[in-house]
């Protein structure tokens, strides 16, 4: 199902239209302070009115026996190419949880940079929009 709606967004979006617009999909990293290897998401990101909505599916090495994928909402808002957002996980692999995330994007429209906040945990993410629907599609099938 959620191959379907991430194709529905690849189809509808023009990869040449408003570098601004965040809406689509993208690949990302996140690091964690002292461990190795980084976790790598897909973003699917929806933005409408200064708000941010949709999903991020990521396949965690740090959660035992986590279903993969793990699968999140998203919920925030962008203002003049900064995003400040949450992602709260859904439930799966005893993931219920969120994280507080406040990224920029780059000046070209092809980056979203930034930091991810628990309570007394900090890290690192970026995440690089998909440049056309091959890598999309590529992106979507790696979760």
């Amino acid at each position: 199902m959620l191959e379907h709606r991430a194709w529905a967004i690849v189809r509808a979006r023009s990869f040449r239209g408003d570098r601004k617009d965040v809406t689509g999909i993208w690949l990302g990293v996140s690091s964690y302070p002292g461990i190795e290897p980084s976790e790598e998401f897909v973003a699917e990101l929806s933005a409408s009115d200064g708000h941010l909505t949709r999903m991020i599916t990521e396949v965690s090495n740090l959660v035992p026996n986590a279903p993969l994928p793990l699968r999140a909402d998203v919920e925030g808002s962008i203002r003049d190419g900064m995003l400040i957002f949450d992602k709260t996980y859904d439930g799966g692999g005893s993931q219920n949880h969120s994280v507080h995330y406040l990224g920029y994007l780059s000046a070209d429209g092809t980056e979203i940079s930034g930091t991810w906040h628990l309570p007394g945990l900090e890290g690192t993410f970026i995440m690089r929009r998909a440049s056309d629907e091959r890598e999309a599609v590529k992106l979507r099938t790696r979760t």
